[in-house]
């Protein structure tokens, strides 16, 4: 566990460093590592949200406590756990509670949000963020366009804008989803609660699919009460593609999180009750509209109740966190994961005193192939934590976006490029125009013959395929 106490332009120089360094070490199987305690005087304190890797390899996050004000931080983080605030929180010139984490733009910044704030940011923000210009206000909410936008980090589309939503607010009060345009200008795309059987109160981030639409979960509202999962143009067209009952032993209730591509036009989710024992269930959504409950939660696996979103490896295995519980008393957390072959396993339950414990928002899975996430409270500290699970995973690379036409540029994330040695092919076809950055990215203009499906990067190291399937547009 590493000291957060630094000088900032020094230390963001030897993070990147050590970052390229620790990316390349493998680390054994089967192992969870407390990255670093936080809880110190000033430094971040609560982390809570999910993190992203950064174009220059390092992980970044927020955290609810910290930083020179005590409001809250945006810090950077190496796989190894060297930590770093890139800035502080201040309700006095934006907003404050910003627990949703941070997603990754094409521009290199991150973008997340805030809940509240003092006037006038009580209705909540929309913020970047990077090491180079530290923390800027994009867009202050007005109650009209949505209120406490916690449900999920803001999703880059294909056109470049971002996609996200808010709990409550907007013209029925139900909770919105906006589009927000480069110059910070905000539009309603759509109010939840417009009419009877509609969804309300939406949670978890909005997943970008490959057919290039948005795909959410509401954990309220819809025909039989219980929450629905709907898709969104990008127009802000929205169809309810299931919604699931208010009481079921056999379905899952009130869906969490948001939903995680799969194959076959397949999106799979997590219910935080419901199921067998009213303990929640993991799902998938079929091209039907029609659900199956792929695990119930149950009292003699001792986790229940999950929250948060799942990552998806590129085998198909699901991962999430969840309450750990015992004798009917739900004081921790745990990580699970459910095999392509829904087989149910728990990978690691915390001990509040050297874990953390409150695991928060969803696992993120890096291009190193291991899993990273943050716990809110406990740890040596008392001030959470940041954690790594290795399940075996291999490493892969990341694409954004996951499609475009012949001559577009990608941005490409993943382990050991070198300027020189690194080939990245679009099915057979190499690009011939591949610009290095950095260890862990490349930009790469798609090369005409280009097809759909797997990107395959070659590297001195080895062969990394990408974790999303391509689609080449037209």
């Amino acid at each position: 566990m590493k000291s957060t106490h630094r000088t900032k332009s020094a230390a963001l120089a030897a993070l990147a460093a050590l970052a390229m360094s620790s990316a390349a070490l493998p680390a054994s199987a089967q192992s969870f590592t407390v990255l670093e305690a936080f809880g110190n005087g000033t430094a971040v304190q609560s982390p809570r949200g999910v993190l992203a890797q950064g174009q220059d390899g390092l992980l970044y996050g927020t955290s609810l406590k910290g930083g020179s004000l005590g409001e809250g931080t945006v810090f950077a983080m190496t796989q190894g756990g060297d930590v770093n605030v890139v800035g502080g929180f201040s309700d006095s010139t934006g907003g404050t509670t910003c627990n949703t984490g941070l997603s990754l733009g094409r521009d290199g910044s991150f973008y997340g949000t805030c809940a509240d704030g003092k006037s006038p940011f009580e209705n909540g923000t929309v913020f970047s963020a990077s090491a180079a210009s530290g923390i800027a206000t994009l867009h202050t909410f007005a109650g009209s366009d949505g209120k406490m936008p916690e449900p999920g980090v803001p999703v880059q589309g294909i056109d470049g804008n971002f996609y996200g939503m808010t709990e409550a607010g907007g013209a029925n009060g139900a909770g919105t989803v906006f589009v927000m345009h480069g110059d910070g200008s905000v539009v309603v795309l759509y109010n939840f609660g417009g009419f009877q059987d509609d969804g309300r109160e939406p949670t978890g981030a909005l997943t970008l699919a490959s057919d290039g639409n948005f795909y959410g979960t509401t954990m309220a509202g819809g025909k039989l009460g219980g929450g629905t999962v709907f898709k969104m143009t990008p127009g802000g067209q929205v169809t309810i593609l299931h919604a699931f009952p208010s009481k079921s032993a056999k379905e899952g209730v009130m869906p969490m999180g948001g939903v995680v591509e799969g194959k076959g036009g397949k999106f799979y989710g997590v219910t935080f009750s419901g199921g067998q024992e009213n303990l929640g269930t993991i799902y998938v959504l079929k091209q039907t509209g029609k659900t199956q409950t792929l695990h119930s939660f149950r009292a003699v696996e001792n986790v229940a109740f999950p929250c948060d979103g799942m990552a998806m490896s590129a085998e198909r295995s699901l991962f999430g966190t969840a309450a750990a519980c015992k004798n009917g008393t739900c004081a921790g957390s745990a990580i699970f994961e459910l095999t392509a072959k829904a087989d149910f396993k728990v990978l690691h339950a915390f001990d509040p005193a050297t874990d953390g414990t409150e695991a928060s928002g969803r696992l993120f899975l890096d291009t190193n192939g291991l899993l990273y996430g943050l716990t809110e409270s406990g740890g040596p500290n008392g001030g959470g934590t940041a954690y790594s699970f290795d399940n075996g995973i291999a490493p892969f690379v990341s694409l954004s976006p996951a499609s475009g036409a012949i001559g577009d540029t990608i941005n490409v994330y993943g382990q050991g490029f070198t300027e020189k040695g690194t080939k990245i092919f679009f099915g057979k076809t190499q690009a011939t125009q591949n610009f290095f950055v950095g260890p862990n990215y490349d930009q790469v203009v798609v090369p005409p013959g280009a097809t759909s499906g797997t990107v395959t990067v070659k590297t001195p190291s080895g062969r990394l395929k990408s974790i999303q399937t391509f689609t080449v547009s037209h």
